[in-house]
């Protein structure tokens, strides 16, 4: 199958040899364009990347260290402090707990580094 398709391949580029000047050019200006969107859209899906990754790590390490502390706590204290807390707290306090705290701590990275910025680029 792939050999019957070369004579045609071979053909259609062959038309194009007769500007050879011109193919060059045409092709010296797509591969500058496609390298220019290449790099500015992998940039931009790395930072993306980045930040969400950076986002659901601090969740993750949030949950876990509640989790510990909420665990370790029901150890020392008696078994109705832990039944009177389990009927004020909702079942999701350690999700919601670990996500205001990774929030948070994103918006503190991220005020800090603004403030890096602003002192460097203001002298």
């Amino acid at each position: 199958m792939a050999l019957q398709l070369l004579p045609v391949i071979v053909g259609g580029i062959a038309k194009f040899t007769k500007f050879p000047a011109l193919v060059a050019v045409l092709f010296s200006i797509a591969t500058s364009i496609f390298t220019f969107f290449l790099k500015f859209f992998t940039r931009r899906v790395a930072m993306n990347l980045v930040i969400v990754s950076m986002i659901t790590a601090s969740a993750v390490l949030a949950y876990t260290a509640i989790e510990s502390l909420l665990f370790t706590i029901k150890f020392f204290v008696p078994p109705e402090v832990s039944v009177g807390l389990a009927i004020i707290a909702p079942t999701n306090f350690t999700a919601c707990a670990s996500v205001l705290f990774s929030a948070r701590l994103i918006r503190w990275v991220w005020e800090w580094k603004a403030w890096v910025v602003h002192a460097i680029s203001h002298g």
